[in-house]
Order: C-alpha cells, then sequence, then structure tokens
C-alpha cells in the first residue's frame, strides 16, 4: 500500500501506541533505577559503620545514619555556645569505614562518650590571653570583659570594706583577642569562666623514681628547694622511695590582682591635738601587701601649747 493509500486512522493509531511505547519504557528504566538504588540504600544503611579519628578506630554503630547523628551530636556538644557564631570545625580527621559484617556494635551512649573524648574541636573565640598565652575563649567580647571585671570585683569586695582608690589591676599582660581556639578552653559564660581566673589550680604531683633526692626533684622541674620542701612539709625528701607521690608545686591563681583602697584614722599629737591621716592599704590576691602609704594629712584640732612654767 502506497503512502497516499494509507487510512488517516491507522496512521495516528500507530503514532499512539509508539508513543505510549516509550513512555512505559521510561517508566519501568526509573522504577528499575528507584529499585537498584532503594536496594543499595538498605543494604548500606544497615552495614555497621566504624567512626575513625585521625585513621584510629573510635567507635562502631549500627548503621551510617547512625554515625552521622553520633557526629552531629557531638559537634553539638563540644562547641555548645559557640555553635552559632563560632565556626566550629574539627581539628581532627573523623572518616566513616564499613564495619566487617558481624563486627560487634557500641551501645549508641557508650559510642557518644568515646567520641566525644577522642575527637577535639576549634571555633572561634574572643580569648583572654595572660601573658601572651590563651587561657580561656568566651562566646563574644563583651564576654570576656565581663570576665575579667568580675575577677576584679571578686577581690575588690573582699573585706577590709574600704573605697577603692582606684580601680584593680593585673600585674600580668592581660589581652583579649579574636582566635581559634579549641573548645577544650572554652568557656559560655563569665559566671563559668571567672572562676578560673581566681582559684588556684590543682597541686601537681609527681612520682618518685630510682635515684630521685629532693635536689634532683626540684632542678628536674625548675623549682627552688625551699619551695619544693614547703610544698611537701612532714615529708623527709633525702629518704624517698620509688613510688612515692610527693608535690611538685602549689601554683597560685593564673591572675595576680591588685587592690587599692582607702583609709583614714585620727590620731593625736602633741597631748591635745588631733589629726585625720588617710592611707593607701595595697592588697594582693586578697592578702595585705605591707603596711599602709599615708597620703594626707588634715588636722582637726590643733595641740594646745603647755604653760611655760617660770
Amino acid at each position: 500500500m502506497s503512502d497516499a493509500q494509507r487510512v488517516p486512522g491507522q496512521t495516528d493509531q500507530a503514532l499512539l501506541q509508539l508513543r505510549l511505547f516509550k513512555t512505559i519504557s521510561v517508566l519501568l528504566a526509573i522504577l528499575l533505577l528507584v529499585g537498584i538504588g532503594y536496594f543499595f540504600l538498605v543494604f548500606h544503611a544497615s552495614e555497621p559503620i566504624t567512626i575513625l579519628v585521625n585513621s584510629h578506630p573510635i567507635a562502631t554503630v549500627e548503621s551510617r545514619k547512625v554515625a552521622h547523628d553520633l557526629i552531629e551530636k557531638t559537634r553539638n556538644h563540644l562547641v555548645g555556645a559557640f555553635a552559632d557564631k563560632g565556626d566550629p570545625v574539627f581539628s581532627d580527621n573523623v572518616q566513616l569505614r564499613v564495619a566487617d559484617r558481624g563486627t560487634p556494635t557500641d551501645d549508641v551512649t557508650v559510642a557518644e562518650g568515646k567520641l566525644a573524648s577522642g575527637v577535639h574541636m576549634t571555633v572561634l573565640a574572643d580569648v583572654i590571653f595572660i601573658n601572651g598565652k590563651p587561657f580561656v575563649g568566651l562566646p563574644n567580647r563583651d564576654a570576656a570583659q565581663a570576665t575579667l571585671d568580675a575577677v576584679r570585683d571578686h577581690y575588690a569586695n573582699m573585706p577590709p570594706a574600704y573605697d577603692l582608690a582606684e580601680k584593680p589591676s593585673f600585674l600580668e599582660k592581660v589581652a583579649i583577642e579574636r582566635k581559634r581556639v579549641d573548645t577544650r578552653i572554652t568557656q559560655p559564660d563569665p559566671n563559668e569562666a571567672a572562676p578560673l581566673l581566681w582559684q588556684s589550680p590543682p597541686t601537681k604531683s609527681y612520682t618518685v623514681v630510682s635515684r630521685d633526692t629532693g635536689w634532683r626533684i626540684a632542678h628536674k622541674f625548675n623549682i627552688p628547694l625551699t619551695t619544693l620542701l614547703m610544698a611537701n612539709a612532714g615529708t623527709d625528701l633525702n629518704h624517698l622511695k620509688i613510688g612515692d607521690t610527693i608535690n611538685v608545686g602549689t601554683a597560685g591563681p593564673p591572675l595576680t590582682v591588685v587592690v587599692k583602697k582607702n583609709t583614714s584614722l585620727t590620731e593625736t599629737f602633741g597631748g591635745t591635738g588631733s589629726r585625720q591621716v588617710t592611707s593607701v592599704l595595697t592588697f594582693i590576691n586578697g592578702a595585705q601587701d605591707g603596711p599602709p602609704t599615708p597620703m594626707s594629712m588634715m588636722i582637726i584640732h590643733k595641740a594646745t601649747p603647755r604653760a611655760q612654767i617660770n
């Protein structure tokens, strides 16, 4: 049959069937791809996953989703108040690896503890530097400044309750700088950070080894022998035994705060005269440093000259 002799209805029906066939083929291909993807997703999602930190296995959990959720939870826990503005990043290389079938998995709580103790993060923080060394980081500069003000107030409010002669000052060089630091030296607010600056750190201990003497230990830690003796009152450093534990120093608070307060006292002179002497008392970390420094004197009553005896 020539093209001229074809029935128009038969041509349209053939085209329709062809289009239908193509549509069904496309749908079947899509369903096949979805099925294959679903199979691999389910298969891999159910695989146990080992979390590695710097190539070292830390924990194994039941699936990739659990691993991702655990990493995200650990991240939020470590960064805390810095989550929004601290630009947190892992300072360690965290990877996921498919574990062998049958590998025992950790309970989620156990895995979370392992990961939190095995991974570190850094955040951008306003850091309080003491003599050039970073000490504690706060979420913003206002919080860091409020921390330093709280330390000043802590010592200024110690007795005696005299008026301040001047604003309390630090003997150390103190600065606030915006730096990226490890979350282990960060605090969420001044209430948590300030006590770290006025409390003394724990006493450092040392376990005696062979041939140790008091002098050798003092030399090893670069501390005066008298300091070592005072830190170990009651211990004979000349007769140490292997395994003995001694203190190798009792460090003071990280900051040394100088507080000067005005004090006035009335004293008599010349028998009948009186005067008011204004002095300044200096305190270092709450302890008075030396005698008062006289600043001014005001005569209240002049002394009456004694009658001369002829």
